[in-house]
């Protein structure tokens, strides 16, 4: 007898008996292997959806197609990124070294740009880059400021080394100077050397010198020759002064100013010959009041009648013949001098002020 909740298969309708003891079962589908229908062109492919050979499913069917699924491919970064931080961390650090800093920089920039610009997906290093970039364009402004200091110094170094030069050569010349013979026709000085027969050396008082301020030139008889080394460059001679030029320099020029109270405006005439190797200009010459107790007074700027600024450029033995105005106190006019430079490195010479 069969339990009702466990029939016998056998008596259950459309159920496939059993095999007999021993036998394996049999399937109950068999699979058949699909037929190939020809392809037509411009229809679907009727074969997309066939069940596969052998009933069992496509082992690539499901495998991940072009690597859409598989892992990313490693960034590769790119060398003229990492050469661009290098190139630029050294010039950085060689930025104070002159030149070097400044060329280094700018092979960094160079890279920097170029890497910037072959950076992909596939390649990176836009962070390197960038590095190199900041740092070259750092040490190209350190570079180019070190490299202007170190020509700038260099050109102060070779003018004091010249200027030391000029001062020891004109320490030279005045130690070779024994005496100073007043000349009776030019106005100038003569230097004679020391007399080696004798063996005796023999000096001159400063006052006895023409054109000290212990002895000055006087105005419309002495000239004054100004010189370079051996060259002479500015032959100078004055006139008498006008002591009270207010009102030719107030016809001049109705808006020129007065002269401060306790003052006087003083115009001098001045005659300058220009002896040099090239071309001179009146601005090389330069001219004070020097009162009796020392003081001394520059040019006072107003537009005046024949002005010595206003002449033009002179070629050797070229003469020009202008009036220069000063402002002096009243009561250091009398006993005063001139005192007169021509030329950038010429002596101080004197005419007395009359």
């Amino acid at each position: 007898m069969t339990h009702p909740q466990n029939p016998d298969p056998s008596q259950v309708p459309g159920a496939v008996p059993p095999p007999p003891y021993g036998q394996a079962p049999q399937p109950a589908y068999t699979p058949q292997s699909p037929q190939y229908v020809p392809h037509q062109p411009g229809q679907p492919d009727p074969n997309m959806y066939a069940a596969p050979q052998g009933g069992q499913p496509d082992p690539n069917m499901y495998a991940p197609q072009g690597g859409y699924y598989g892992a990313p491919t490693p960034n590769k970064t790119s060398g003229l990124a990492i050469a661009a931080l290098v190139v630029g961390i050294l010039s950085l650090v060689f930025s104070w070294v002159p030149i070097a800093g400044a060329i280094g920089g700018v092979v960094a920039i160079v890279l920097g740009i170029v890497a910037m610009k072959k950076v992909t997906a596939e390649v990176g290093g836009k962070g390197l880059a960038l590095g190199g970039l900041i740092t070259g364009a750092l040490a190209f402004l350190i570079g180019v400021a070190v490299t202007i200091v170190m020509f700038v110094a260099i050109n102060e170094a070779n003018q004091a080394v010249d200027e030391f030069n000029e001062s020891m050569e004109e320490l030279e010349r005045e130690a070779g100077v024994v005496t100073e013979d007043e000349s009776t026709d030019t106005g100038t000085t003569d230097e004679t050397t020391e007399d080696e027969a004798a063996g005796e050396e023999t000096t001159e008082d400063a006052s006895g010198a023409l054109g000290t301020r212990e002895n000055p030139a006087q105005p419309g008889v002495d000239v004054i020759t100004f010189s370079e080394g051996s060259q002479p460059l500015w032959e100078i001679g004055v006139a008498a002064a006008n002591w009270d030029a207010w009102s030719v320099v107030q016809a001049e020029n109705q808006f020129n100013s007065p002269p401060a109270a306790g003052n006087v405006f003083v115009m001098l005439p001045v005659t300058a010959t220009y002896q040099g190797p090239e071309t001179g200009s009146t601005w090389e010459i330069g001219v004070k009041f020097v009162a009796a107790d020392g003081r001394s007074f520059e040019q006072a700027y107003n537009v005046i009648p024949n002005d010595l600024g206003n002449v033009s450029e002179l070629y050797p033995g070229g003469v020009g013949t202008g009036n220069l105005l000063f402002e002096v106190p009243a009561d250091a006019v009398a006993g005063g001098t001139w005192a007169i430079e021509a030329g950038f490195m010429s002596d101080t010479m004197f005419f007395a002020a009359l």
